[in-house]
């Protein structure tokens, strides 16, 4: 039964072939003309039909005999097997006889993926199905694990390798694996997980609710500080908005210092969570006060109401090194409700789409809402990202600058019956955009990333290798984390590129944009300077290991193209 709803699902399955395909290694491509005769034969309508099977494997044997430890070839055999296990699959009373020959058809797959890793997803994917057909869950989510992995893994082969319904099939398994997963497994998987203290950002004191800039050399948080005279005699700990700064990625964190007006200033009791543009120069922060309650919200009880805002990185025009953060401006009833609570923001790397967490005033629960930008510059009304939300908590977004690549909290407790499987409380878990704009079944990042504590949020550096968290001590100590984030969980492969544009009299170019062409396909990108001060900042994808063109334009102006090359901006 589970082999016929697989089936019926995946109906039509094309296996890719690569006979004539030129390979580094000759053990992986077929490049002996008799064997490719005796495979034509095998494949032609001539020797199609069951009453030809063993005149099909008598010739595979004869080419075997011509290659004996060709994986190419092996290949082949591993898909007549399979072909004949369908066969005898729906014939009464061979069940169990289909199923060995299965088992033999995912052995031949498991020899191709270790002698030509990279030879075809299909080996993978066939590897999977044999275990999820004969009901080894946790084999068929190793296996098809590595058949979703597979572009990540071998990112630079062939499109010819895909067969031409690789995306149904990939959509499919992402729908399947859940129903593969369990507690167990998931305890059992562990994944690479060492987290080190972020120096000089990590304190005795404590520090919490981070967030990396989009070129990573900034990170803010919120510190518990001690403002307290000398002549006082109890402490005044106070919670202060702070930024730590670095030079480059290879550098350290500086010890982080205070940030001015508008933050800090006692207008609101704390701050939940931080979200910058591409060009650090918009910042979306949610700031909350404690509002007293005589509303349906609160149940008459005081409470933080929490709103999102936003503000600018301006020079005055007092000269020299003259920035400031404009006051804090709401992101308007698109977004803030009167009677909700909204936080842990996350812009896209184009700046037009913000991702948030919001508590409703009946919900009593966190979900993960979205807003556009309007062609005015304001912010849309915020809907509910329903494809992820659950009946439980979904909440602290981070959208990756790929902007396909969405990490979240989503609960697992088992207090939540229509939750996702994991770890237990809230565990991170993982989403990716698909090409039709729907998003994939959320992945659980895994344990000991998650623990059986909630897990209330994580973030991702630019280039993907490392993440970045606030963990709590058995002392209460909140610190900030980072780990090497394993291989499958990382996000597409994307560069930040940035510049700054002035005129022969050494001022900031005004009006201009940058035109940002990719050589290997027809996508460009527009990016806006910063009139104020020349400035500019743009995400690069990396995908299609591109070289890339940028180009400024300017009406009545002319300026020369840069090329890129692709071992520049990786």
């Amino acid at each position: 039964m589970i082999r016929k709803a697989f089936i019926l699902f995946l109906s039509g399955i094309v296996f890719h072939t690569a006979l004539f395909a030129q390979e580094e290694d000759e053990d992986c491509t077929i490049n002996d003309k008799k064997v490719q005769k005796i495979l034509e034969k095998i494949k032609s309508e001539k020797m199609a039909g069951p009453e030809h099977l063993m005149d099909r494997y008598t010739l595979m044997a004869d080419a075997k005999k011509i290659l004996p430890d060709n994986g190419a070839l092996m290949y082949e055999m591993a898909r007549m097997v399979m072909d004949h296990a369908d066969q005898m699959y729906d014939q009464p009373g061979n069940t169990n006889k289909a199923l060995a020959k299965y088992g033999k058809a995912a052995e031949i797959f498991i020899q191709v993926t270790e002698m030509c890793p990279s030879y075809s997803p299909m080996a993978y994917y066939s590897v999977g199905y044999v275990y999820y057909i004969q009901d080894k869950k946790k084999e068929a989510q190793v296996w098809f694990d590595k058949f979703l992995n597979y572009e990540k893994r071998f990112p630079k082969e062939d499109r010819d390798k895909y067969p031409p319904n690789y995306k149904k099939l990939k959509s499919t398994v992402e729908e399947i694996l859940p129903s593969l997963q369990s507690k167990e497994m998931l305890l059992s998987d562990k994944k690479p997980f060492n987290p080190k203290k972020v120096v000089n950002v990590s304190t005795p004191t404590s520090e919490y609710l981070p967030m990396l800039s989009p070129d990573n050399e900034l990170i803010f948080y919120t510190r518990k500080v001690n403002k307290n005279t000398a002549a006082a005699v109890r402490s005044n700990i106070t919670e202060q908005f702070t930024v730590s700064q670095r030079p480059d990625w290879n550098s350290l964190f500086d010890n982080g210092n205070g940030l001015t007006a508008p933050f800090n200033t006692g207008d609101f009791d704390n701050y939940g969570g931080v979200t910058l543009s591409v060009d650090n120069k918009e910042m979306i922060i949610c700031a909350c006060k404690k509002t007293g309650g005589m509303d349906n919200f609160s149940g008459g009880e005081e409470y933080l109401n929490c709103d999102l805002f936003s503000t600018t990185y301006m020079r005055t025009g007092q000269g020299g090194n003259d920035y400031v953060w404009t006051e804090l401006k709401n992101l308007g009833p698109g977004i803030n409700g009167k009677n909700s609570w909204e936080a842990q923001p996350s812009l896209s790397a184009d700046g037009n789409t913000l991702y948030f967490a919001k508590l409703g005033q009946y919900t009593f629960k966190e979900d993960i809402y979205y807003s556009e930008r309007q062609p005015d510059g304001t912010w849309g009304m915020a809907k509910p990202m329903t494809e992820l939300n659950t009946k439980g908590r979904d909440k602290a977004p981070f959208l990756h600058q790929d902007s396909q690549t969405l990490y979240f909290a989503s609960d697992t407790g088992p207090e939540c019956e229509e939750c996702r499987l994991g770890v237990g409380g809230l565990d991170i878990f993982y989403s990716r955009l698909q090409d039709d704009g729907t998003w994939s079944t959320p992945v659980n990042i895994g344990y000991p990333i998650n623990s059986e504590q909630d897990e209330v949020g994580l973030f991702v550096s630019t280039d993907g290798y490392h993440a970045y968290f606030s963990s709590t001590d058995q002392m209460g100590q909140h610190d900030i984390y980072r780990f090497e984030l394993y291989p499958e969980a990382r996000p597409q492969k994307v560069a930040l590129i940035k510049g700054e544009l002035k005129d022969d009299n050494g001022k900031p170019v005004e009006n201009a944009t940058i035109e940002i062409a990719y050589s290997k396909n027809d996508e460009v990108q527009e990016i806006k300077v910063n009139g104020n001060d020349g400035k500019y900042a743009a995400i690069v994808n990396l995908k299609d290991d591109s070289d890339v063109m940028v180009t400024v334009k300017k009406k009545d102006h002319a300026f020369d193209s840069k090329i890129i090359a692709k071992e520049e901006i990786k």
